[in-house]
């Protein structure tokens, strides 16, 4: 198993060579597919092997880039995964396989750094040639470019059934320029490091918004640099930390910018993060990490169910996440009026910034195997859970949040040591500014805001819209009171109250029992009286017949004699 030395990497990242003059970001050329079963997201199309095979991969990660082998479809019938492609390390002619490390088997991913921690199964590391598009240009190609070829695997919900992932993830760099393997001579190259190292980009650096396919917004990556008309402000600037990406979480509200409110309050409603106990155990703060290789809000199950009480939302526990009920009232003004979920955001520089997340985006779709209907099943993607790490588990803000917010990293920076910073600003909506590539020097530790921004608003206003009259007060009370009962936290009862409910039901069992023994021999009696009843009314019967007999008998004797006479 690899385990990702920090001191390891920051040694070969001393080494890289620096860019030429000429180079400049480099813009990658996204798929035209979309893929689930949680999403749909938008992926990035690139060529692995000798000759080349062609396989879809969402970005995101550190390190190693997560690829599903052919064998992840052995005995399906219907394998979602080879839509994206899987890759035939068996047809490949520049594969190799590390033998003696890098494997797993038969245990979870969350075991080894780079991996995706929510799978179970077996892979190993390998090295292979990656060729990636690149927007306008000729592909770029990457030797030795080092993979984790999954061979089996599945995630687990929370009822006991398990599915296959339907795509891999292509990792966006790391804190050094390379990883080498103790047991070998060969080396694997990392996307970004291994561009820069050969002059093709400017840095080791990229940008990233994954943007969204249902709402028409199309994914930025670049590598070398960022596009500008993805980043407003606020702009925050934090170190990485060892791959991971931490900041601090102040608070959550719900905001409505424009128009009339689509819930029982007006203009802002803060204080959603915490309830009372959980903001005194964790000092009034979330500790999260940004990832984008993974699709949910995973967050504490208080602040899914404070959430909940004011969203026309179901908590379904077999998937551990939230269904939209789309037949309330309020599901449509809420998702298609500007109503944001804010996410209040601190660093260890800055005080507070706010990323603002429209509802419209937090709107995704469940399919197969995670929805058993035809059509999709629209969920709200907060997941009541932690993320399992290599280290240890984190609270993360994943693809969900990514869709509204830029995420960049410059790896070159502070190349002494392996805590690289990391930028996060808000996104724009659908109505996009011009694109403008900004390339990144190595030494650069952050981002200045464009000139003359649109408001983050502004473009949204193509796709949401305003309410113009008032939402009834019987919907919004019916409404937030039905949530708020289906979600409250369940309280332990005290041992008097468990004793007097056991009584109660002692009690109510004994009444129960009682009356149906009432019951029944009400039934046995009334079922006896009828059958004597029954025997009374032949007996009468047969003695009338038996009278009429005599007396007819005897008048038949008293005609004989008189004709004897």
């Amino acid at each position: 198993m690899v385990r990702r030395s920090r001191s390891l990497l920051v040694i070969a990242g001393i080494f890289i060579p620096l860019a030429t003059a000429e180079s400049s970001a480099t813009v990658i050329k996204w798929s035209d597919k979309t893929y689930g079963p949680d999403g749909p997201w938008q992926a990035i199309s690139v060529n692995l092997g000798t000759p080349s095979q062609s396989i879809d991969l969402l970005p995101g990660g550190v390190w190693t880039a997560n690829i599903l082998g052919k064998s992840v479809c052995n005995n399906e019938d219907d394998c979602l995964a080879s839509n994206a492609g899987l890759f035939d390390t068996s047809r490949s002619t520049s594969y190799k396989q590390i033998n003696n490390s890098g494997v797993i088997s038969d245990t979870t991913f969350a075991s080894q750094a780079g991996a995706l921690p929510m799978l179970d199964g077996s892979a190993h590391t390998g090295l292979d040639t990656l060729s990636i598009p690149i927007d306008g240009s000729e592909n770029e190609t990457i030797n030795n470019f080092e993979l984790l070829v999954i061979e089996s695997a599945h995630q687990s919900l929370a009822n006991g059934s398990k599915y296959i992932p339907e795509v891999g993830t292509l990792a966006l760099g790391s804190p050094g320029s390379n990883q080498s393997f103790s047991d070998t001579n060969l080396t694997g190259q990392y996307l970004s490091s291994a561009l820069y190292s050969q002059g093709k980009i400017p840095s080791n650096s990229f940008g990233l918004h994954i943007g969204s396919a249902a709402l028409k917004i199309p994914g930025s990556l670049v590598l070398g640099g960022y596009d500008e008309s993805r980043v407003l402000e606020p702009i925050i600037t934090q170190p990485s930390s060892n791959g991971t990406f931490p900041l601090s979480l102040v608070d959550l509200s719900i905001v409505i910018s424009e128009g009339y409110s689509p819930f029982s309050f007006n203009g802002t409603k803060s204080g959603l993060l915490f309830n009372k106990g959980t903001a005194a155990a964790s000092n009034d703060v979330l500790p999260v990490n940004i990832d984008p290789s993974v699709p949910y809000l995973y967050l504490p199950s208080s602040t899914c169910d404070i959430l909940a009480s004011y969203l026309p939302i179901t908590y379904e526990p077999s998937l551990r996440l939230y269904l939209w009920n789309t037949t309330s009232p309020l599901y449509k003004p809420i998702t298609t009026s500007p109503s944001f979920l804010s996410f209040n955001l601190s660093t260890s520089t800055v005080d507070s910034a706010n990323i603002q997340v429209p509802f419209s985006l937090l709107t995704l779709n469940l399919t197969g195997p995670l929805s058993n209907t035809s059509e999709p099943t629209p969920y709200f993607p907060c997941q009541p859970s932690t993320l399992p790490s290599f280290s240890t588990p984190v609270w993360t803000l994943g693809r969900a949040f990514l869709q509204a917010a830029f995420f960049g990293v410059n790896w070159s920076a502070n190349s002494s040591s392996s805590d690289p910073p990391f930028f996060l600003a808000q996104a724009p909506g659908p109505s996009l500014p011009t694109q403008k590539i900004i390339s990144l020097s190595p030494s650069t530790s952050s981002l200045s805001a464009p000139d003359n921004p649109p408001t983050f608003y502004s473009t949204w206003s193509s796709h949401l819209f305003p309410l113009t009259s008032p939402i009834s007060p019987s919907l919004l009370t019916t409404t937030s009171s039905s949530q708020s009962q289906s979600h409250k936290p369940s309280t332990p009862l005290s041992k008097t109250a468990l004793i007097l409910i056991s009584v109660g039901a002692f009690v109510l069992l004994v009444i129960i029992l009682l009356a149906c023994i009432w019951t029944w021999k009400r039934r046995i009696n009334m079922q006896n009286q009828a059958i004597r009843e029954k025997i009374e009314q032949e007996e009468m019967l047969e003695m009338e017949i038996e009278n009429r007999d005599e007396e007819a008998g005897r008048k038949g004797w008293g005609w004989v004699k008189l004709e004897e006479e």
